[in-house]
Formats: structure tokens, C-alpha cells, sequence
């Protein structure tokens, strides 16, 4: 049997109480040693949120409107953007278009299997060893010169 205890932080702590403790955590965060990457981090994410908070204060229409062009153009052309962002090391997550992504290729992945066995089957391997003999003897004689060098 699962329950549930839900606890107002509100009925303990005032608002002046969470100020004091969250400069006192970052104080102890900075000074603390063999802490440099959690320090970097909280840091960064320190950075990371005035600059967002300037940069909301400061966008004008035309920015909101060059935004929106951009917008445009990445969805017509995603591969040079990460809208597909796996979760990486700095904190962030999968995006939700990755995510949705992982699950369309799941649900069809039925689908994708026999695309490939046909592609396979289907593919003139004949036609594509005549149009790469040249590289492929080129690979051939390399192997054979590579072979009796090491003799």
C-alpha cells in the first residue's frame, strides 16, 4: 500500500529562513574544497541564469521576431541544431524531440527490420564491385605490399 505525505515547507520556513539557507549553502558550496566541479557547476548555473534574466529584460519585438525566424529555419532544417540532444554530462536532458524519436523507432522497429533485409536483399552487389574495382584492387594491392613488408 503506497501513501503519500504531503508537507508545506511554507508552514516551517519563512521566506527570510530559505534565503539564509540557500546563501548559506552556496557559501559552503564555493568554500568547500574537492568540490571544483559541483563549484563550477553551481557557478555556471549561477551565470547561466542572470544572463537569461538580462536577456529577457532586454528583447526587443524584432528580437522576439528574429527568434521566430530562427525557429523557422531550424525546424526546416534540424540536422546543423541539436533539436534531437541527448542527455549529456553538463546537465542536460534528452530533449523531447529525441525522446520522441527513441520511441517512434521502437514502435516501428518491425518495420525498419524488414526494410533492411529487403535493401540487403535487393541491393546489386555485382554492379557496385564493377563500379569500385579500382579502389577495391587498390585495397587488395595495399593488403598484399603491407603483407610482405612485415615478412
Amino acid at each position: 500500500m503506497n501513501q503519500t505525505i504531503e508537507i508545506n515547507i511554507d508552514d516551517y520556513v519563512s521566506e527570510e529562513e530559505k534565503k539564509e539557507l540557500c546563501i548559506e549553502y552556496i557559501k559552503e558550496t564555493l568554500r568547500g574544497s574537492g568540490n571544483d566541479n559541483h563549484k563550477e557547476r553551481v557557478l555556471s548555473n549561477m551565470a547561466y541564469a542572470a544572463a537569461e534574466k538580462l536577456l529577457n529584460s532586454a528583447l526587443t519585438a524584432e528580437d522576439i521576431h528574429m527568434i521566430q525566424i530562427s525557429v523557422k529555419d531550424i525546424i526546416k532544417d534540424p540536422s546543423s541544431y541539436s533539436l534531437f540532444r541527448k542527455k549529456n554530462a553538463w546537465g542536460l536532458e534528452d530533449s523531447v524531440a529525441y525522446l520522441e524519436v527513441k520511441k517512434a523507432v521502437e514502435k516501428y522497429k518491425h518495420l525498419i527490420d524488414g526494410l533492411v533485409l529487403q535493401a540487403i536483399k535487393n541491393r546489386d552487389y555485382a554492379k557496385e564491385l564493377n563500379a569500385n574495382a579500382d579502389y577495391i584492387g587498390e585495397a587488395i594491392v595495399q593488403a598484399i605490399i603491407k603483407g610482405f613488408s612485415e615478412r
